[in-house]
């Protein structure tokens, strides 16, 4: 072999020596990076602290070969229906947003309540939201979901199964620092992306969910939330919100200032003068407007909004607006709803009833308590039967073939977080013969051509019959 040989060969080996270093250092600081200890639960339970209830719950460590990383996993299993939690505090930069992302899957996951949180407690703040069984399936899934930190910096993530029966497996979580429109384009429009606190003499408004959905038939909202930090002579006296739409893209009952600024944009002004309060920024408030498509056109250009002040003005904040094509439905002979008849619904869209009979219904079933009858009178209005008796679940509580329903039935109790079973509470996840018997008839319901359709979490036992739908 020449000398020049030998030299490359040995040039190539030092390459290779020296990559296999840098990667292998990389890799150890890309493990670092990660706040969570022993995240992977490769070291059992270490740095994880346990509450699980004494009976019927249990959390562990198992091994299985299809795990995303390395060859364990955290198991969360409930007999019944329980409370269990694995814990563990950390340290993160204050006032900063971070992405968490976790691996899960579970087998016999049923709710009763919340069921499984993978949440995040920042300084009074909680972020998270329960898997439903929908979204949680038997292969392994990666969920996302964006929070903040808040002055201290400091968390408290929580592995939390609550009123759930059946078995929850987790590994590789992983926390990573981010910014908003980071986590925007990595998470999409939902979940949503929380706000990092403002500083002094700052603004920021955005739309929430960030994106418009809009229709030619059927009104739809637009709230803005804007946040203020501000001096109070600047916030009492000059700040207000500049909302650009498409001009074929009409606000209902406006009569606010409002201009055509040119390119097809129309500029809607809203005053906020004395309006707000806040955690965490100086001033915290919302505002809502409704709108409808004038045209057929589905593309529309990008929506605008932000906040202005005397002396300064917020980078405007743009999102997407997209066209929803409303079917028109003929009218059914009856249909079969679980609509909630809390005002909230009312609130947020005012012509609720109108909306409601506009999409074919002609029936609809609400919560019989809490109702005022300002909302009844609204749907038979618009010639909408309104039944108070019979409604969803309530309707399997109170016909359980004796006096008292279901609250005669010990095993249809609920418990509560220490096991304790409450009579006054049933619990949805009852498997015996009368909610067989409750799910068959909402399925010969379904094959008869009815319809079930949720509005309420409390309904949720219509969507496990598989030929309703939701």
């Amino acid at each position: 072999m020449s000398k020049m040989s030998k030299w490359c060969s040995l040039t190539s080996i030092f390459v290779l020596l020296f990559s296999l270093v840098v990667l292998g250092q990389a890799a150890v600081g890309k493990e670092n990076s990660n706040p969570i200890k022993n995240s992977g639960f490769e070291q059992g339970l270490d740095n994880w602290s346990l509450q699980v209830d004494k009976d019927y719950a249990a959390i562990k460590v198992v091994s299985d070969f299809s795990a995303p990383d390395g060859g364990n996993i955290l198991l969360l299993s409930h007999q019944r229906t329980r409370d269990s939690r694995a814990i563990q505090y950390m340290n993160l930069k204050p006032n900063s947003i971070y992405l968490l992302s976790y691996w899960v899957r579970g087998e016999r996951y049923q709710r009763t309540g919340y069921g499984m949180m993978i949440r995040t407690f920042v300084d009074g703040k909680v972020f998270g939201t329960p898997l439903s069984e929908t979204k949680t399936s038997e292969e392994w899934q990666m969920k996302r979901f964006a929070f903040i930190t808040g002055k201290t910096g400091k968390v408290s993530l929580q592995l939390h199964l609550t009123c759930a029966v059946g078995d929850i497996y987790l590994d590789n979580l992983r926390i990573t620092e981010t910014t908003e429109k980071d986590a925007r384009r990595i998470l999409g429009p939902t979940p949503g992306v929380p706000w990092v606190p403002l500083g002094p003499d700052q603004a920021d408004c955005r739309i929430n969910f960030d994106e418009i959905y809009v229709s030619d038939k059927v009104p739809s909202n637009i709230t803005l939330r804007a946040r203020v930090n501000l001096n109070k002579e600047l916030w009492e006296n000059t700040v207000s919100l500049k909302l650009e739409l498409p001009c074929e893209i009409e606000v209902l009952n406006w009569t606010g200032e409002k201009e055509e600024v040119g390119n097809g944009y129309c500029r809607y002004t809203i005053p906020v003068k004395g309006d707000g309060g806040g955690s965490g920024d100086k001033y915290l408030f919302n505002r809502s407007v409704y709108v409808l498509s004038k045209s057929s056109n589905h593309h529309y250009k990008n929506a605008r909004c932000w906040v202005k002040w005397k002396g300064g003005s917020q980078k405007p904040f743009e999102t997407e607006i997209k066209y929803v094509d409303v079917p028109v439905v003929a009218q059914p002979k009856k249909i079969v709803t679980g609509v909630h008849g809390g005002g909230y619904n009312f609130q947020i869209y005012p012509d609720y009833a109108k909306l409601m009979k506009t999409m074919g219904f002609n029936v609809v079933d609400l919560w019989k308590l809490g109702l005022g009858g300002e909302f009844i009178e609204q749907f038979t209005a618009h010639n909408i039967e309104v039944d108070t008796e019979h409604s969803g679940f309530c309707e399997l509580v109170g016909t359980a073939g004796n006096v008292g329903g279901l609250a005669k039935v010990p095993d249809a109790h609920a418990l509560t977080i220490d096991g304790q079973k409450r009579s006054d509470i049933v619990c949805p996840s009852h498997r015996g013969e009368i909610f067989e018997e409750f799910l068959s008839g909402m399925d010969t319901l379904a094959s008869r051509g009815f319809s079930c359709v949720m509005f309420d979490d409390e309904h949720y036992p219509c969507a496990g019959s598989g030929n309703l739908r939701s």
